[in-house]
């Protein structure tokens, strides 16, 4: 037996006898699931918290997604409305869409916009909206580590989001004149192409809120413009090209027949609104037969071009000299009196006789005959040019080499026509008379483009 001092299991209570009795124990609930379920749905708990996370995750990135999607449809849509605008033929329009709503759409502060010239290798400034004055003309072989002449040269897209970082990767040294002036060292140098040829380049810097331009946000829509906008300005070059030609003589470079009838017109009306001075030089090369079957049409071609040149270099801006059709030349002086005029046409004339046109004949010597007028009121568009044609050949008959001043004489007012015995109505031609010199002149309109050229008196 036990000795009282014997000590008890725990959890055991004494017997009667004295004896440790057996451990109680807690009964187990009879739907208890086994412990290997609970290990299960704890397990899957765990999976479906992890899943719920993943989810989480998921959706946060869709939102992302969505805002990220969001802002390149509006990129988008800004992009194609700048493409509805600079669908045109004005340089100036698209110029302007350059500086003004391109760089809205990367946030940039300041732009530039350079024509690129590949004959001369030269970057022209056409527009800016810097406060302060930047290189109008760069010339690239110059600058060939300018962050522009790595533009044309690569023609590539150049976000630059650090200067100096960017000048580490590329191994070179740029060269920055105004790097001074820029609080931000971030900058997009975009090529506008045509095919593979640069036409020009677009500058933006200083993002708004001084932060980096970056290839994700601000990359794309640049990219996409830089061939939309290389285009929309070579097409507009090309246009202005082409309307020149059309309007321009391709031997002397002067206006043609057709274009000097246009600006005649437009000088008229100027003159006879504003009260103005208009004069009217017609000229043409004495002898100019004798010098092509002497010494052959290319001599005579030079002497047209020399004589072109002449004028060109003396005149003011605002003249208009046209090349009419053959040896015959006509020059149009708004702001210019008569005496004016024939000095013009004197000065001229001692520039012609004094030109040197590369023939090795000492004989050979350049003259011209100059009729000159000046629009008086009451003439029309046809009286001035018979006016100047008509000192033209007095000058011719006066011995040639001359300069003739013509004067106008109004057409002279017709009685009115006497009533017949029977008292009809005067007959059609005497109801056509024509108006008194007092009365408005009624201008006719230009000869059509393709008229012959107003016959010169004989060379």
């Amino acid at each position: 037996m036990a000795s009282r001092n014997e000590e008890l299991p725990l959890g055991a209570a004494p017997s009667a006898n004295g004896h440790a009795a057996a451990p109680t124990q807690e009964p187990v609930p009879r739907d208890a699931p086994p412990e290997d379920e609970v290990v299960a749905l704890r397990r899957r708990l765990q999976e479906v918290e992890d899943a719920n996370t993943g989810l989480r995750e998921h959706i946060q990135l869709l939102e992302t997604v969505r805002e990220r999607l969001s802002q390149l449809t509006d990129n988008l849509n800004r992009t194609y409305r700048l493409t509805q605008e600079i669908n045109t033929l004005d340089i100036d329009k698209i110029i302007h869409v350059c500086i003004e709503k391109v760089p809205l759409l990367v946030d940039a502060k300041h732009v530039s916009l350079f024509f690129y010239n590949p004959k001369t290798d030269e970057l022209v400034l056409k527009g800016h909206n810097h406060p302060y004055e930047i290189h109008r003309r760069v010339v690239v072989r110059r600058n060939p580590n300018s962050i522009m002449g790595v533009a044309v040269q690569t023609r590539e897209v150049l976000l630059v989001g650090d200067i100096e970082e960017f000048e580490r990767t590329r191994g070179i040294r740029l060269n920055r004149s105004f790097a001074e002036k820029y609080v931000t060292k971030s900058c997009v140098c975009v090529p506008l192409l045509a095919g593979r040829a640069v036409v020009a380049v677009l500058n933006l810097s200083e993002k708004v809120g001084d932060g980096c331009f970056d290839e994700l946000n601000d990359l794309p829509p640049l990219v996409q413009l830089a061939h939309i906008l290389g285009v929309a300005i070579q097409n507009c070059m090309l246009f202005r090209e082409i309307d020149r030609q059309a309007r321009t003589d391709g031997l002397t470079h002067l206006h043609n027949y057709r274009s000097f009838y246009e600006n005649l017109k437009r000088e008229i009306h100027r003159a006879v609104r504003y009260r103005r001075n208009l004069s009217f030089l017609m000229t043409d090369v004495d002898g100019f037969k004798k010098i092509n079957d002497t010494y052959g049409h290319p001599v005579g071609d030079r002497v047209l071009a020399g004589i072109a040149q002449e004028i060109t270099a003396y005149i003011r801006r605002e003249d208009v000299a046209a090349r009419l059709g053959g040896d015959e030349f006509a020059l149009l002086l708004p702001e210019t009196p008569l005496k004016g005029a024939a000095v013009v046409a004197e000065r001229i004339r001692d520039l012609i006789n004094a030109h040197d046109f590369e023939v090795s004949d000492p004989q050979f010597r350049v003259a011209l005959s100059y009729g000159v007028v000046e629009f008086r009121e009451g003439m029309t568009l046809g009286d001035f040019v018979k006016s100047a044609d008509e000192a033209l050949y007095a000058a011719k008959a006066a011995g040639k080499n001359r300069i003739v001043t013509g004067a106008w004489t109004p057409h002279p007012v017709p009685a009115p026509a006497a009533a017949s015995a029977s008292g009809s109505a005067p007959s059609a031609e005497s109801a056509t008379a024509p108006a008194s010199p007092g009365s408005p002149a009624v201008e006719p309109s230009p000869p059509p483009p393709d008229a012959p050229p107003p016959a010169s008196p004989n060379s």
